[in-house]
């Protein structure tokens, strides 16, 4: 007799799910939200921020059966051009930083 247990089937949403990535979403969301509210960094770096993550959350189709193909590429490509803009205008800017000024928010 065949046994029904599918404890050991792989649920494809399961195996798809990856909360890392939408941590990493949130992550990028949230950062470039703060920098554009933030007078001391420029506004440009959190909008191209907020894009990222806006491509990234596309990814997240893949979970219920859509084929994003090259979309995962591009969005993976912003996220590592954000992410060399950061350092590069982090690492320009001036080293004696007034924190309180830092964080007026407009």
């Amino acid at each position: 007799m065949r046994s029904t247990d599918t404890s050991s089937i792989a649920d494809p949403i399961k195996e798809k799910y990856n909360p890392v990535a939408i941590r990493r979403i949130a992550a990028i969301f949230l950062i470039g939200t703060l920098l554009i509210r933030s007078s001391y960094w420029p506004s440009w770096l959190g909008y191209f921020g907020l894009i990222v993550a806006a491509a990234l959350l596309l990814n997240l189709l893949e979970m219920i059966g859509v084929d994003m193909g090259a979309m995962i590429t591009i969005s993976e490509t912003l996220q590592h051009f954000w992410m060399l803009a950061t350092a590069f205008v982090f690492l320009r800017t001036k080293r004696n930083i007034n924190l309180t000024n830092s964080i007026n928010f407009r």
